[in-house]
């Protein structure tokens, strides 16, 4: 980031800045961030660290049974779908979870899953995404190279 607060092409970014990236990337799209160089394609190492599959990355946002004079609490069957993904945490199935400042509502999990085909199934079980409160926007396999998450 340069002095004035605008995103420039860097090989080394801060935390904040890669953030600042990630943030975008939903906001603006990637194909733009392509464009101009912010983003660039990096291989997944599925063996990364000892680790045999990968994190996943997922958002969801609101889906058609959102209602908008609710806050995201008095959301119908927030009680179940509470309960839900703290079972999912408990099981380590969650490592990380909760919603994104933005336009909708949104939130942002990080999973700990054999495969893309088990996360869906265990997703879809969840009351918001049965009723239509919740929908997946996008899943990402995610190697995490800095930090820890166990």
């Amino acid at each position: 980031m340069n002095s004035k607060g605008h995103l420039v092409a860097s090989s080394q970014k801060t935390f904040v800045e890669t953030l600042i990236l990630d943030c975008a990337t939903f906001s603006l799209g990637k194909p733009v961030l392509e464009r101009y160089g912010y983003l660039k394609p990096i291989p997944i190492n599925r063996q990364a660290r000892g680790r045999d599959m990968p994190y996943f990355v997922v958002i969801n946002e609101q889906g058609p049974a959102w209602d908008e004079k609710r806050s995201m609490r008095d959301q119908k069957g927030w009680d179940e779908h509470a309960v839900f993904m703290e079972a999912l945490a408990d099981e380590h199935f969650v490592v990380l979870g909760g919603p994104l400042k933005y336009l909708k509502h949104r939130a942002m999990l990080v999973l700990d899953a054999p495969n893309e085909v088990v996360l869906r199934k265990r997703l879809a079980e969840d009351p918001w995404m049965r009723t239509g409160v919740l929908r997946n926007i996008e899943l990402y396999p995610w190697e995490v190279l800095l930090g820890k998450l166990t």
